[in-house]
């Protein structure tokens, strides 16, 4: 007998690996949606704090613009006495500085609350003008130059918002006085030519303009005498050192002139009040005097100035003349 065949082996179908290309794929969009979905909520407070924190600073609290208003009068107050309070006032500055971080003096402004925007860019402007003021008692060339660069913003870029502060042309034309000064002409003009030209007839503006003008005639004389006719009191601090870079020039000029020149008329071309101010005058610019008189040496006249060949120029210019008449 034969013996009985065995039923054939069926393999069963292979499983599928769980995990596999489809599930890694869901899994992995799942998680990229819910990591966006993260990133835009985190997003979406970031952006509700950034905007609660505009409003804080858009709107300060009425107490902070009473506090403002009150260091302002006591910093005022303290500029306006005789003598001013320059540390009292250095202090008040100082204070009034950080309060002013709380003010929103950047645009955009709330144009619902455009009344509140407004007092707080006039208060910002009286500080710093006041600033302006106190760097000129203090003779503070420096922070004068800070403080007007940091005013300029207002009286241009706000000027739609504002009006005219009566101490504009004032801080301006100590600006420009200021560059004169300091012989510092190329932003003098350019400081003048962002003032309109129907404003340069004003009285703060036309006095350093008609400096210049004189300066640059070599009136020497006129400058000096200037002097006297102070459209402010402020302007004395720049009017003393404009002074003092005249008397160089005139110096200078001095010792290129002049061989031999009388101490009195040395005394009235450079309009110093005494004879000690003259003597102190010659010892800073070691002149020699001799018989009652300033004598001035070969090297007074020599130092300073150009050693230019002149002879051996003319030559060469005259040789030239010379073969081109040739060639022609």
């Amino acid at each position: 007998m034969s013996s009985p065949t065995p039923p054939p082996v069926t393999q069963s179908p292979p499983k599928k690996k769980k995990g596999g290309k489809k599930g890694g794929k869901k899994k992995g969009t799942r998680k990229k949606s819910t990591l966006l979905k993260r990133g835009q909520s985190r997003e979406a407070k970031e952006e509700k704090k950034g905007a609660g924190a505009e409003e804080v600073s858009a709107a300060p609290s009425s107490e902070t613009v009473k506090q403002v208003k009150d260091l302002l009068g006591e910093f005022r107050a303290s500029l306006q006495k005789e003598p001013p309070e320059l540390y009292k006032a250095t202090a008040l500055l100082n204070q009034l500085k950080i309060l002013l971080i709380q003010f929103q003096l950047i645009p955009p402004f709330d144009e619902s609350n455009i009344n509140a925007v407004k007092e707080q860019l006039e208060l910002a402007r009286s500080i710093l003008e006041l600033a302006c003021t106190l760097s000129i008692k203090a003779k503070d060339y420096t922070s004068f130059k800070r403080h007007v660069t940091q005013v300029k913003a207002y009286y241009t870029d706000y000027s739609n918002l504002l009006d005219r502060s009566e101490a504009q042309w004032q801080i301006l034309g100590l600006n420009l006085l200021g560059l004169l000064a300091h012989n510092n002409l190329a932003e003098f003009h350019s400081e003048l030519e962002l003032i309109a030209v129907e404003h340069w007839e004003n009285l703060y503006i036309n006095y350093p303009l008609q400096l210049e003008q004189r300066l640059m005639e070599g009136n020497y004389n006129k400058v000096l005498r200037a002097r006297k006719s102070l459209p402010l009191p402020d302007y004395e601090f720049f009017a003393d050192m404009l002074v003092k870079t005249v008397r160089e020039k005139i110096s200078d000029c001095c010792e290129k002139a002049y061989e031999i020149i009388p101490l009195e008329d040395a005394r009235q071309m450079l309009m110093l009040e005494n004879k000690q101010e003259l003597n102190e005058h010659i010892f800073k610019r070691n002149w020699t005097v001799q018989d009652g008189a300033l004598r001035f040496t070969q090297k007074d006249k020599i130092e300073g100035t150009l050693n230019i060949p002149s002879d051996s120029i003319a030559r060469q210019t005259l040789a030239y003349a010379t073969e081109l008449e040739r060639i022609v």
